[in-house]
C-alpha cells in the first residue's frame, strides 16, 4: 500500500507511448483507494463507514452501527475563522453540557443568570449566586486580604470585626456589654437583667419640642432611676424645670403625676390629695386670690390621724414642698403655709 498518492502518467499526447500502461494506471488507482480506505475506516480492504461526509458535515457512526450518529458541522461563516485544538489529550467541552473543568484560567468571564458552586462532599446540594435585575452595569470589588476570610451574609449569624459603618440603620440590634467611642474607650456600658420586661425609651423631637428619656415596659407603673457611683450623686448642670399640669381651680383631687401643682382660684377651694409613693416630692403653690384648704384623701395622709386625713392651708401667693414617706406627706419646705 502506498504511503503517498499515486499519480497516473497520462503521457504528452494521445497514444504517444509515453504514459502509464493500463495495468500500471489500474495499480495506482487500487493503491490510492487502499490508502483512502485505511485512512477513513482503518481497513485497506473493507470500507467501514464509521465516518461519512455530507454537505458541510462530518458524520461519525461510532463503534456501533445504529440510528445514532455524531455530526460535526459549522455555522455559515461570515469571515475566515481558525479553531485550534490544543497539543493535549482530553475531551471536548460543549456549551450546554454538564462538565467539570480542571486547571482553567478564565479571563473576563461573563455569567448571565446564576453562578453555581457544588459541595465536594455533597453532590446534591449546591450554592447559587444570583444577580438582581440590573438597570445598569455595576462593579462589585473584593478587598485585598492578608489571610483567608469568610463572606458575611444578610440572614446568616456572623461576627463583624474592624468595620466602620457609615449611616447604618439598625433594627432591634443586640448589643453586648458596652459602646465604645472612636478611640476605643467606653462611652456607655450595658447591664443585662434576667427576664427583663422594662426598659428606657429615648425620644427625639421636632422643632420647638424637647427630646425625652423615660421609663417604658410591660409594667403599668415604672420608676426611672438615676445613680451616681460611690459617694457621687446626680448633678444637674442646667436649671431644673418642673412640669405642672392644668391649674387647680375648684375642689377636686390633686394630680400626683405632676411634680408641681398650681392652685388658681378667685375664692376658697377645698381640694384633696391622696397618698403618694415613698420618696415622692411635690411642690404646691397658690397663685390665686382665694385661699386653698387642702385635705388628705384618707386618714393621716397629711400627718393628722383624724377622719379628715389632715389638712394644709395655703394663703394666696404662698406655697410649700412636701415629701411622702412612712405613708404620710411631710412639709420639707414652707412659705406661709400652715397645717394640722
Amino acid at each position: 500500500m502506498a504511503t503517498s498518492r499515486e499519480v497516473i502518467n497520462n503521457g504528452t499526447t494521445a497514444n504517444d507511448g509515453t504514459g502509464d500502461t493500463l495495468r500500471e494506471a489500474a495499480s495506482k488507482i487500487n493503491s490510492n483507494f487502499a490508502a483512502l480506505f485505511e485512512t477513513v475506516s482503518g481497513d485497506s480492504a473493507t470500507f467501514n463507514q464509521t465516518v461519512t461526509f455530507g454537505t458541510n458535515t462530518v458524520v461519525f457512526e461510532g463503534t456501533t452501527a445504529d440510528d445514532f450518529e455524531t455530526t460535526l458541522t459549522v455555522v455559515d461563516p461570515t469571515q475566515d475563522n481558525t479553531i485550534t485544538l490544543p497539543d493535549s489529550s482530553g475531551q471536548v467541552v460543549l456549551r450546554d453540557t454538564v462538565d467539570t473543568l480542571s486547571n482553567k484560567t478564565i479571563n473576563h468571564m461573563n455569567i448571565n443568570g446564576r453562578l453555581c458552586f457544588g459541595d465536594s462532599a455533597n453532590s446534591v446540594s449546591q450554592y447559587f449566586i444570583l444577580a438582581a435585575n440590573l438597570q445598569a452595569d455595576r462593579n462589585v470589588s473584593l478587598p485585598l486580604i492578608a489571610a483567608d476570610d469568610t463572606f458575611t451574609l444578610n440572614d446568616a449569624t456572623g461576627i463583624l470585626k474592624n468595620k466602620t459603618l457609615s449611616a447604618p440603620i439598625l433594627n432591634s440590634p443586640r448589643l453586648g456589654t458596652n459602646v465604645l467611642d472612636s478611640a476605643g474607650s467606653e462611652i456607655i456600658t450595658l447591664t443585662k437583667a434576667g427576664s427583663a420586661v422594662n426598659q428606657v425609651n429615648i425620644r427625639n423631637a421636632a422643632s420647638g419640642s424637647a427630646p425625652s428619656i423615660r421609663a417604658d415596659g410591660d409594667d403599668t407603673n415604672v420608676n426611672l432611676e438615676l445613680y451616681g457611683q460611690g459617694t457621687g450623686g446626680v448633678a444637674l448642670e442646667s436649671k431644673l424645670i418642673l412640669e405642672k399640669g392644668t391649674d387647680v381651680t375648684s375642689t377636686s383631687a390633686v394630680d400626683l403625676g405632676d411634680p408641681a401643682t398650681v392652685f388658681n382660684s378667685g375664692s376658697q377651694i377645698d381640694p384633696t390629695i391622696a397618698a403618694g409613693v415613698t420618696g415622692q416630692v411635690k411642690q404646691l403653690i397658690n397663685v390665686g386670690a382665694g385661699s386653698v384648704h387642702l385635705y388628705g384623701a384618707a386618714s393621716g395622709v397629711l400627718g393628722n390621724a383624724d377622719s379628715n386625713g389632715g389638712f394644709l392651708d395655703l394663703p394666696p401667693n404662698q406655697g410649700c414642698q412636701i415629701l411622702f414617706v412612712n405613708s404620710k406627706w411631710y412639709m420639707t419646705g414652707n412659705n406661709g403655709v400652715s397645717g394640722a
